[in-house]
């Protein structure tokens, strides 16, 4: 199963499927959440509800059709210890600076990748890998740190579950 992060719904909205003209990608994420091929996890629902834009309004009218994955399980919550331990320890990268681990900590982020690595699924996020000497943590970085699967080309993803946006005319 793919595990979307919430840039990648954010930057679907805003830049490549608005609703207004695209409606066919939605109802394929919609689909793919009911065959389980896409899930969310609790916390990047939550942090898209809390806006007040046409996105956060799909996901509270759609919210029983997302494949809603509940982050907050003690597997899960253990393996989220294990990234926060190895970011304040600095075993990622001794260049991780504080102001952002705490950022990354705070986020839906280290929940994302601790629920992948309890189930073994693939992250999917629109972040690149950084250098090991960058004060910045990413996702990528943490996901190969921990050897968790993940995709920073989302098209390869949707390419794969067989997304086609082709034109209907409608007479």
């Amino acid at each position: 199963m793919f595990l979307i992060d919430t840039n990648i719904l954010i930057t679907a909205y805003k830049k490549y499927y608005p609703f207004d003209f695209c409606t066919g990608f939605w109802d394929f994420v919609l689909e793919q959440c009911d065959r389980e091929n896409i899930g969310f996890i609790k916390s990047v629902i939550d942090e898209i509800k809390d806006g007040s834009d046409a996105l956060s309004e799909w996901i509270g009218d759609n919210i029983q059709k997302l494949n809603v994955i509940d982050n907050t399980i003690p597997e899960i919550q253990t393996r989220y210890a294990r990234i926060a331990d190895a970011l304040e320890y600095k075993k990622i990268s001794k260049n991780h600076s504080d102001a952002e681990i705490r950022r990354f900590l705070d986020k839906a982020d280290p929940w994302l990748i601790a629920t992948a690595l309890c189930y073994g699924y693939k992250v999917v996020t629109n972040e690149n890998i950084v250098e090991r000497n960058s004060s910045k943590v990413k996702i990528p970085n943490v996901c190969e740190y921990f050897d968790v699967d993940y995709e920073i080309e989302p098209f390869l993803m949707l390419r794969s579950l067989g997304l086609n946006l082709r034109y209907i005319a409608i007479v």
